[in-house]
């Protein structure tokens, strides 16, 4: 025998030697944990035989774990179930389930218990209902809905209160949108969020040049920049950091930063351009195709290397780049 075998052997032993018959007895109600948590340390010195009458007793499925968030008066109440077929069990003593006298559930006290676990690691009181605690703000919601909860997705089926829902908006859902446009001397890039009122916009793209994670809006939700969407934004804003002057969710940059602003944007589904804002790009980057009348007193042929500084010329006066280049 193994040395973990000799110790449950030695235990047993002197467990039987206190009893005046070397017989235990276990209510129909014991059954689940006796098959659980005791049959296991029997099985490691010897076989274990169950009778036909118990085994019918006993109901083996597989566990299906549930954990259910809600926001009540400022608190974020839970409650887990334990789903074995039909039947299940709640940490809520008021949804306890009613078996039939004949049939106990063999359950899964480990896996129960790795989820009950958490409640203790994330700092939940036990109620009567199941577990609360207070409702977290700021950075604390924002780890509640990303690492909290996803912990928790590990082990069971995770089900969430509207009320509580709604405090966390995803990037993915609610997505930057940038529309490039074109105005005088000047490149007007829009900046907006579906569902963020204009007067916070400012303050999301703050937020985003200094690369958080996330922004708490004034009601209390908390906007995910985790997005691929977000990213692409946060990264294109900071790059032009030095450059940019915003309000009211509009970032004006000078026209010589068209085909800069295009190649950072032209991957990004979220980017919108003007008409002129294209046209524009299409100039810079193809001059050879910018149609321009030579002057009509001009008495020379121009080389093809001349036309084209021509042209660049004209395109330069048209867009006004002359002011960057003096």
């Amino acid at each position: 025998m193994t040395h973990e075998q000799q110790e449950t052997y030695i235990t047993l032993k002197q467990l039987m030697k206190r009893l005046k018959e070397p017989v235990i007895a276990y209510e129909q109600r014991q059954l689940s944990q006796l098959f659980t948590d005791v049959f296991p340390y029997l099985r490691k010195i010897g076989r274990v035989i169950v009778t036909d009458d118990v085994a019918e007793i006993m109901k083996e499925e597989p566990l299906r774990a549930v954990v259910i968030f809600r926001k009540i008066k400022g608190m974020i109440k839970a409650e887990a179930e334990f789903h074995y077929g039909n039947a299940y069990f709640s940490t809520n003593e008021a949804h306890q389930p009613k078996l039939p006298n004949n049939v106990e559930i063999l359950r899964d006290r480990k896996k129960e218990k790795q989820i009950l676990d958490l409640f203790t690691t994330y700092r939940y009181q036990k109620i009567d209902t199941g577990f609360e605690k207070k409702l977290p703000i700021k950075d604390n919601l924002y780890y509640f809905f990303k690492v909290e909860v996803e912990e928790f997705r590990r082990y069971a089926e995770v089900r969430m209160g509207k009320k509580l829902r709604q405090l966390f908006l995803d990037g993915e859902e609610f997505q930057p949108t940038i529309e490039v446009d074109q105005e005088g001397s000047w490149l007007d890039i829009k900046f907006d969020v579906t569902g963020i009122n204009d007067n916070e916009i400012d303050q999301v793209l703050n937020s985003l040049l200094r690369k958080d994670r996330f922004y708490t809006l004034d009601n209390g939700e908390v906007l995910s920049f985790d997005s691929e969407a977000f990213q692409q934004t946060s990264e294109m804003i900071g790059q032009l950091r030095e450059r940019i002057s915003a309000n009211d969710g509009l970032i004006r940059l000078p026209k010589s930063q068209g085909i800069m602003l295009e190649q950072r944007l032209k991957d990004n589904p979220q980017a919108q351009f003007s008409e002129s804002f294209t046209a524009m790009v299409q100039d810079l980057t193809h001059p050879e195709d910018y149609q321009v009348a030579l002057p009509e007193n001009l008495n020379a042929t121009l080389r093809p290397y001349q036309e084209s500084g021509f042209r660049w010329l004209k395109i330069a006066e048209r867009l006004w780049l002359w002011r960057n280049f003096s």
